[in-house]
């Protein structure tokens, strides 16, 4: 009498796997079909992880390459920059000395040539606008009547006078504000007062 088999086809995606299971009973196929499945599962994840692994290294590679390439380019552009400015130096260096050595040839030069007769130069003709009088202030209106308080004080309308409270309080704002004008004014009158004793 012929044995009957039980068989089960199994495939793995990840790593493309394929096998026939067979065995004499339903259970004894599910099982070694699981099992199967749970061997292939464990070796797709360390392959994953070998994968991720050497893609990290690959990563960290590049970035070393890319950060050396990046240093290698900074020397060079520092390079450049630092010839430029020796460049720059020499060129200001040498325009210096040509300089010093105009200034030492001129200074030279003045000892040949003939000494210049200031009082010639001077002008000597007659001065025809009159001389300023030194009597007369420089703003006679500015100096006839000293400031006083009063003329910088406001006068509080009838309207005011009904509101006693913003009254009071508008009155004494007004006030500080006229005594800060006097003061001014004050300080402005006995400065132009002093200049023009100053200039007699």
């Amino acid at each position: 009498m012929v044995k009957s088999y039980w068989q089960k086809a199994i495939y793995h995606e990840g790593l493309r796997k394929y096998k026939l299971i067979k065995a004499e009973t339903k259970n004894e196929v599910e099982l070694q079909a699981n099992l199967q499945m749970l061997q292939w599962d464990e070796m797709y994840l360390k392959k994953l992880e070998r994968e991720k692994r050497s893609e990290e290294r690959e990563k960290r590679l590049e970035e070393i390459r890319i950060e050396n390439e990046k240093k290698k380019q900074e020397k060079i552009d520092q390079q450049i920059l630092i010839e430029k400015q020796l460049c720059k130096a020499k060129e200001l260096t040498n325009s210096a000395s040509i300089k010093i050595n105009n200034i030492r040839n001129f200074l030279k030069d003045s000892f040949k040539t003939q000494l210049f007769n200031f009082d010639e130069l001077k002008d000597k003709a007659e001065f025809k606008d009159p001389k300023p009088s030194k009597s007369l202030p420089r703003n006679e209106a500015d100096l006839k009547k000293e400031p006083i308080l009063e003329d910088f004080k406001s006068e509080i309308g009838l309207f005011d006078r009904l509101i006693e409270k913003i009254t009071k309080h508008r009155i004494e704002l007004l006030n500080r504000i006229a005594e800060e004008k006097h003061l001014k004014a004050i300080e402005i009158y006995n400065r132009k007062k002093n200049e023009n004793f100053i200039a007699e």
